[in-house]
Order: structure tokens, then sequence, then C-alpha cells
């Protein structure tokens, strides 16, 4: 971390301005490889205008120590013999050309290249990061002389407390604003320092008691404090989401009991309105019945009189219509003669006064009209009638109806009108007005005799249309009769409709209010107990959520720092940080594990199936492999942590590998793009540089895709790529560099582990049937138990999601009642399990004396190791031996003489062992 954050400040101030570099290692990368990297800078420095070249250069990056032998003689001299091949040379001495002509210099191929050495020297600044850590750099200072004599050697202590401090101050500072640090930023700052503190003296401690040596640097404070910001932000989400569950699960129940007694008194109340609404609804329905019955009554009375009237209406339009008929043959000739009166004017009128003599059939014609008008049939006469100015107008008016009652007069005319040439084609032929008169005169006689004839028939009419207003009369009575029954009716209908819709609605609202008390009932049956749990359960949370800063610290601390360290160191580490912890006012539950703050015990539980020990050790080095934010690297001899991994992972398409296996590379690509985990087992204290970006999860964003470069490529990043390491070394020294890239879990088996491990060998050997039995049992336990905490979330998830009418919803009491139901049942196997697992548990005990033996002579035959590594023997190997001493031991009824420590191992036993 210092050395980045150094060359990165050293290579910004004015005038040093320079370009930062360094190397990027693969698998294949060698000594060609790093010459050509150095030639390429050394020309980016004659390229750069007098800006220099910063080349960044780590202890990690060293694949060859000939690479440490150019970067000697750069510092000693400026160049690298026989570093550029004939061509190069002359590519440079032409680069360098206008260079050193500007400065002055004689145009000479050795002056040329002399200056080319004096423009590295000061242009490319070589900055070495060596750990001081172990032989290798003492070695390297022996070899390379140059790296401390044409060097300035800058040492970097330990960050100081107050250093510690600050920056914790400054990161808790930036933290997002829902954590709501700002109270608290002292606090936390004061326990990262003393975690950092504690663990660098417990790994030094660690040395010198066990000689397994760690490292505590300032990347592992970072990533202390990264963890704590990502991990709070986590469990505060969790125990809100889980407390808001909770207490709106125990506040529905309350609810729906306070709901179950109001619907109670509702549906007593309900009933008696339900049964006088019944009664009104069958007095209304007789009372119809009997209105409906008039109504018909009536309509048939107005049906008989309506088809008389439509009789009587039918005969007068008969007699109408054939009156209107021989009317209408008279009138033709009457229009034609109105129509010829028309045709007339004064002109004419005067041309007829003008005869002093007419023509006798033109007095004959006046004589007629004179008759019509009731005047003297003489020709003066007819002078003077025509002489009137309303004369045309007069004969058009002319009352023809009363000319057709008037029979005398209509006899008199007959001694005109039946003359042979009193025809209008005759009279025309003497004065076309006189026609006209003529026409006028014949279709009054006409007129006058039809009239005449159906005179009778109109009286007949008259009686007809007389008998048919009468009969209309009586039928509009009998309808408005009709009407007012039939109004009546409606209107008790519409109120029989009310009635029943109300009485419907009262059975409804009781049917509704009954089958919600159902649901109600069959909620409070089901989940009624479950209030008083779920109000504990909140309690519990809400002390969780008050110590959750506290225990958040401590949790990331011990992911950041206690991987290395055996139970023993934890436990005192945890002790002193709860002891801090206290004493800077920073709230931490007292009986705080790592487990029960960061794990779901079904996540527990699911770890010891795919056989990961149950020891607290064991369980915690499970913690610290899932919930770190680096990749683990598990110190594992006895393979434990090696056989978890490929259990737990060996349905995901896990990739095996190993640094020896040919281009393992292509196995790590494949599972980052499809996003598979990768186990790379049996490294040593050296991890392939080619590794790195994938150990420091060197992650980038292009064209909105994430990429991770491997090699010389870019591979598309998946989320759920998964890493880890393994290793079977016993006591690995891994550098400061590989510690700060990776969690280094120390999965040494303890004696405990191992001791549940042999009890389980020996119960198979002597009880193999409650062997098998306990394996089933504690698959069906942990899946019940499982199953238990879904339906357990899924109730109060759905409890929490309903709308404001808990019970309106069927579809929610259902599911609630299967899932109860489900409950239930997990509930029965679970105790029938816990039952049979106690009784197995009374057998393990009677034979776990045998088992803890055994664990005892494994840890002393594996301390013969730190006398001489000969004495090396592997966990499979005596767990072997001690099934092979319990398969040839004595048999016996007494179950006492099985846990006999004596079947386990002999002295004979123990000395095959230690040879």
């Amino acid at each position: 971390m210092n050395r980045m954050k150094s060359f990165d400040l050293c290579a910004f101030p004015a005038p040093l301005q320079f370009q930062c570099s360094s190397i990027e290692i693969t698998r294949t990368y060698g000594v060609n490889d790093f010459r050509e990297d150095l030639k390429r800078m050394m020309q980016d420095v004659l390229k750069g205008d007098g800006q220099g070249m910063g080349f960044l250069f780590s202890d990690t990056q060293i694949v060859k120590e000939s690479f440490l032998e150019d970067i000697n003689n750069i510092l000693n001299t400026g160049e690298v013999p026989n570093l550029f091949a004939a061509d190069e040379i002359e590519q440079v001495i032409n680069l360098t050309r206008p260079l050193a002509k500007a400065a002055g210099k004689v145009d000479a191929r050795d002056i040329i290249w002399q200056h080319f050495v004096q423009v590295v020297r000061e242009g490319f600044h070589i900055i070495l990061a060596f750990s001081p850590v172990g032989e290798g750099f003492r070695a390297r200072c022996r070899q390379f002389p140059s790296l401390i004599n044409c060097a300035t050697v800058d040492w970097y202590d330990p960050w100081p407390q107050d250093a510690l401090v600050s920056v914790a101050e400054r990161y808790y500072k930036e933290a997002p604003k829902e954590l709501e640090l700002t109270a608290s930023i002292p606090a936390l700052s004061q326990i990262s320092c003393v975690i950092h503190a504690s663990a660098s003296e417990a790994a030094d401690r660690f040395f010198e008691e066990l000689r397994r040596k760690t490292y505590m640097t300032p990347t592992s404070y970072l990533e202390l404090i990264k963890l704590f910001t990502d991990l709070l932000g986590m469990k505060k989400g969790e125990l809100d989401m889980k407390l808001n569950r909770y207490k709106v699960g125990a506040q529905r129940l309350k609810e729906t009991e306070t709901v179950v007694d109001k619907l109670k008194v509702d549906l007593t109340k309900m009933q008696p309105v339900i049964e006088q609404g019944k009664k009104d609804t069958a007095a209304l329905i007789v009372q119809v019945d009997k209105e409906e019955a008039l109504a018909k009554e009536a309509q048939a009375s107005c049906e008989v009189d309506e088809k008389e009237a439509g009789e009587a209406a039918a005969t007068a339009n008969a007699i109408k219509t054939e009156c209107q008929r021989e009317l209408d043959e008279a009138l033709p000739e009457y229009y034609n003669a109105i129509k010829a009166l028309d045709s007339l004017d004064k002109k004419d009128i005067q041309e007829v006064k003008s005869f002093a003599k007419p023509p006798p059939l033109v007095e004959v014609v006046l004589s007629a009209v004179c008759l019509l008008m009731n005047r003297k049939e003489t020709w003066d006469e007819a002078k003077k009638v025509m002489n009137d100015t309303g004369f045309l107008q007069s004969l058009k008016e002319y009352d023809k109806d009363a000319l057709a009652s008037n029979v005398k007069l209509t006899q008199k005319l007959q001694k005109y009108v039946k003359r042979e040439d009193f025809q209008p084609d005759q009279v025309k032929k003497v004065s076309t007005a006189a026609m006209s008169l003529c026409m006028w005169v014949r279709a009054m006689d006409v007129y006058a005799r039809v009239a005449r004839s159906i005179e009778p028939k109109k009286e007949k009419l008259k009686e007809a249309e007389d008998a048919n207003a009468a009969a209309e009369n009586k039928l509009m009575a009998k309808k408005k009769e009709l009407k007012a029954v039939q109004d009546n009716v409606a209107g008790l209908q519409m109120q029989l409709a009310r009635a029943r819709s109300k009485a419907e609605k009262l059975e409804q609202d009781a049917e509704t209010c009954k089958v919600q008390l159902g649901r109600a009932e069959k909620l409070l049956a089901g989940l009624g107990n479950e209030s008083v749990r779920w109000d504990a359960a909140s309690k519990i949370l809400e002390k969780n959520i008050k110590f959750v800063m506290g225990d958040i610290a401590l949790a990331a601390g011990f992911i950041a720092y206690a991987g290395p360290f055996t139970a023993e160191f934890r436990a005192r580490l945890i002790s002193h940080w709860l002891a801090k912890a206290k004493e800077v006012n920073l709230t931490a539950d007292p009986g705080w594990k790592c487990a029960d703050t960061l794990c779901d015990p079904a996540e527990i539980r699911e770890w010891n199936i795919k056989s990961l020990p149950s020891d607290d050790l064991s369980v915690e080095n499970g913690l610290l492999v899932t919930r770190g934010r680096r990749w683990p690297l598990m110190i594992d001899p006895q393979g434990q942590g090696n056989r978890w991994i490929r259990n737990m992972k060996k349905d995901s398409g896990l990739g095996i590998i190993k640094l020896s296996t040919p281009n393992f590379l292509r196995t790590v690509e494949n599972c980052i793009r499809e996003g598979n985990a990768v186990l790379l087992e049996n490294v040593e204290e050296v991890l392939d540089p080619s590794l790195e970006p994938v150990l420091l999860k060197q992650v980038f964003k292009k064209g909105g895709q994430w990429l991770l470069r491997l090699g010389s490529e870019d591979v598309p990043y998946h989320d759920d790529f998964r890493f880890f390491v393994t290793t079977k070394m016993a006591n690995p020294h891994y550098l400061p560099e590989i510690c700060i890239k990776v969690t280094v879990i120390n999965f040494t088996v303890t004696l405990l582990g191992l001791e549940d491990q042999l009890v389980a060998d020996v119960v198979k050997n002597e009880r193999p049937d409650l062997a098998e039995l306990r394996a089933n049992l504690v698959v069906q336990i942990a899946a019940d138990k499982a199953e238990m905490d879904r339906l357990e979330q899924l109730i109060l998830k759905l409890l929490s999601e309903a709308g404001d009418d808990l019970l309106a919803d069927d579809t929610l009491i259902v599911t609630l009642d299967q899932s109860k139901q489900t409950g239930d049942s997990c509930k029965e196997r679970m105790a029938s399990a816990e039952e049979s697992m106690k009784e197995i548990d009374e057998v393990t005990e009677i034979l776990r004396p045998c088992a803890t033996r055994a664990s005892i002579i494994y840890f002393v035959v594996a301390d013969l190791a730190n006398i001489d590594p000969m004495y090396q023997y592997s966990l499979q190997f005596f767990a072997s031996l001690f099934e092979q001493r319990l398969a040839a031991s004595r048999t016996s009824e007494d179950m006492q003489e099985w846990g006999d420590p004596s079947r386990s191992f002999s002295y004979s036993d123990v000395n095959s062992v230690s040879g």
C-alpha cells in the first residue's frame, strides 16, 4: 500500500512530473519479456521531451533473479550490456542524435550513445519495492550491491497510533449517511486502532510461542474499515427488516384477535335483522302477487275494449273511405273548372260583356250562372253580375255543399245542363270565357248530385265515428285504470327488489362475517402462539440492534485479522477487544461470537453436512471463507478445508487446479466467465504472479461490462465467481506481499474437532446402524430447520405485505395455513429426530474416551515433526490406522467396554506410527 502511494506522490509534483510504468506478469513472462519492457521504457524516456519515466518494480515481480542483475546494471551504469540488438542500437542513436546535437555534443556514434546513457540515468527513475522479511532480501542485497549503493533506502515503519486513528476517522466520515456513524466515529476509530495493534502484538507472540509467522499490514487495517462499513450496512438492513416483520406479524395477530371479537358481536346483531327482513319480504311477495292478479284482470278487460274500439274505427274508416271515393270522382271536374276560371281575366269577361246581343249559347251559359247565383236569368242581369269585380272570386268560393242540399235549385239547373249544346267544347266555339263558365256550371251540377247521393252514408259515418269515439273514451278510461294498477305493481316490485337486495346483502354480510371469522380463528389457531415468540424475537433483535455497531466492529476485526491464528489466540484477541470496546463506550454483546453475529444457524448446519467439522474453530473458518472480502488461502495440512470446498461446490462446476497444471489459467478464465468456483490446491509459499489480478480483484468496467485483465486478455467477470486456495504445508511462511492479497485461514485440525471425527468412526464401527441413522437425522434436522426458518420468514413477509384487511385475502390465509401445517410437520419430525439424536449422543458419549485418546495420540505424533521433519504423518493415514485398530479390537456385548481407551491404540500401535 505504502509503495503505490509513494509512487503516485513522487510522480506528481513539478518539475519531477514523469510517467508511471510497471510490468505485467503473465504465465509465460520471462527474461526476454522483461528486457523488452526495459527497452520500451528507455525509448519512452527519449520520446518524453524531458519528461521522466518512473518504473515501479516489486519483489513479487521477480520471476527470474536475472531481472535484478539488469536492474543492478541500470542503477550502476545506466545501461544493460547487450540489451539492444545492432539494428535497435541504430534506432536508439537516430532518436538520440537530435537531443545530443541540441546539447552541443559532437555528432559521433560513441558520444551519441553516451548521451543516451546519460539521458536514461537522469530521466529513468527506478522505484524498488522490496519486503525486508525473509532471507531473500538479504541475499539480493549481497548479490546486487547497487540496490543499496545506488539507491535511496526508505524504510517504512509500522503506522503509529495517531496515524491509525486519523485514517480511521477519515474513512468513517466518508461512510454512507444511512449508517449513522457520526456520533460513534471517535469510539470506532479507537477500537479499530486497538484491533490492529493487538493483532500485530498477537502475531509476534504467535511466532514466539508456536514459531508460526504472520503479518499485519496497513492493508489489513484498511480492510478492517471497509469490512466494517460493508457488514454494518448489510446487518442493519437485515435486522431492521426482521424486526419490522416480527413487530408487524405480532401486531397483525393482535389486531386479528380484536377483529374476532368484533365479528362475533356483528354476527349476533345481524341475525334478528336478517329474520325480520325475511318476514317483510314474504309479506311483500303476497301483496305483489295480489296486485299482479288485479292487474291481469284489468289488462284482459282493457284488451276486450281495445278490440271493440278497433272494430268501430274500422267500420267508420270504411264508410269514410267510400264517401271520399265518390267525392273524388266529382272533384276533378270541379278542380278543372276552377282552373279554367283562373285562366280568365278582366279582358275575357269584358269580351263577353261587350256583346250587345250575345250569341244564344253564351246567353244560355250566363243564364245558368245567374240561376246559381240566385239572380234573374236575363242578359242584362248577367252583365250586372259580370260587372262585379269579385265575380270570378265568388265563383271560386261558391258554396257547393249548400247547392247539394238545395234540390229545387239543382232541378231548375237541369234545363240548361241537359241541353245538347251545353258542352264546353261547343261553347268554346262561340267564346272561350263562356266555355270556362260552362265548365263551372256543369261541375257544380255534378258535385251537387254526388253530394246528395252520399248524404245517407255521411249520416252512417257520423254514427260510426260517434261509436268509435265512445269506444275510445271507454278504452282510455280502462287504460288509465290499468296504468294505475300497473304502477302500483311496479312500485311494489321495486320495493320487493329492494327488500330482497337488502336481505341478500345482510345474508352476504353475515356469510362474509362467518368466513372472516373462520379465517381469523384458523389464523389464530395456527399462529396464535407465535405472537408471544415473535414478541420475544423482537426484543432479541432490538438488543442486537443496540449491540450492532460494536458487534460488527469486532466481526470486521475478526475477519480481517484472526484467520491465521489458532483457537487459543483468537479467544485472547476477542476477550481483549471486548474489554477495549467497553472502555471506549462502544456497546457490544458481552457473549459475542462472530458466528452468532454474521451467520445463520441453518447455513452452519449446511456446512456441517458438507463435512465441515462442527467445532467453533472450524465454524469460524467457514465464516472467514464466506464473509471475507479477499479470497481465502487455507492452511490445510489435513485436507479438511479442501474436502469441505469440494463438497460445497461440487454441484456448481468447481474447477480444480494446481500451479503445476498446464494452462491452469485457461481453467481460471473459463470459471471467471461462467461464474463457477476455482479451487487452487497444494500451493507453497509463493503464488504465481500471473494470478495477481485475480487475487486483487482488479475488475474494471468497459463498455457497460465488468472485465478482469488476465494475462493479455480482458475476461468478462461474473459476480458468482469464487476463488479458493489451499496448502498442505503445516507451517508456511507467507510474506506480507501475499498476506495483503488473500485472507490467510488456519484450517489445521483441532483436538476437539479431530475427537468429533474419530468418535464418529468408533460409532460407525461399534453401531453402524446408529451411525447411518445419525447421518440421516443430521440431514433431516438441517433440512427441517431450514424449512421452518423459510416458512417463518414467508409467513412474516405475507403478514407484513398484506393489505389493510388481512382477512379479505383467502389466498393469504390458505398459504399461511399450509405453511403452518408444513411447519407443524417439520416440528414433529424434528422432535422425533432430536429424541433419537439424544439416544445416539448418549451412546456417542460412552464411546468418546476411545476417540479422545486417539486424538491426543495424533497430536503427540504430529508434534514429533518439530523434532525432525521426517516425522510427518497425514491425518488420512492416522485415521486409516485408527479404523484398522477398531476393526481388530475384541467384540463385547457390554457397551461400557466399547468406550475403553485401550480399544483405540496400544503401545505397539504408537511405535508403528513413530517408527
